[in-house]
């Protein structure tokens, strides 16, 4: 069985008290993706006027986001083997304010659309995407597979 490191940071002034839950949830997710290899994420947590720069210098959107990745293995490079210890599969960016918000528009917990946000970014850095509805279907399923099967709201 394979490694998983997760290193959290936070940036801005978002609301505080969820770094350890990311943290932990991100673990669960890249377990239960099982990669066969050791990896490394990194997941920053932030605020929406950091996020708005962060989404306007990479994609030329200038709002915010809910989250945002960055792959490190592009394609059929993640398959290859790794050359360290543990490889750096990617970063997430996540907007504590904008999870708020989508958490009391869906009517379900923070913790809920936390859980779900950093199992999409995860789902990306792996190759996942969502520019058809078709896809972001299918991460949508994916995404609330493994967030059900982690038991995210028993995570303190």
């Amino acid at each position: 069985m394979s490694k998983v490191r997760v290193l959290v940071d936070i940036q801005g002034k978002p609301p505080r008290g969820y770094k350890r839950f990311v943290k932990i949830c991100a673990e669960k997710i890249l377990e239960l993706v099982n990669l066969d290899f050791n990896c490394e994420l990194s997941v920053l947590l932030t605020d929406d006027a950091i996020m708005k720069r962060l989404n306007f210098e990479y994609r030329r959107i200038d709002e915010t986001t809910d989250v945002l990745s960055f792959s490190m293995n592009e394609g059929a490079s993640l398959l290859s083997p790794p050359s360290k210890r543990y490889r750096l599969i990617g970063d997430i960016v996540i907007s504590i304010p904008q999870a708020m918000r989508q958490a009391e528009n869906q009517k379900h917990s923070v913790k809920h659309e936390l859980a779900f946000l950093t199992a999409h970014g995860i789902l990306h850095l792996l190759g996942y995407d969502d520019a058809t509805d078709e896809e972001l279907a299918e991460m949508a399923a994916l995404g609330n597979s493994y967030i059900s099967r982690i038991n995210f709201e028993a995570i303190t």
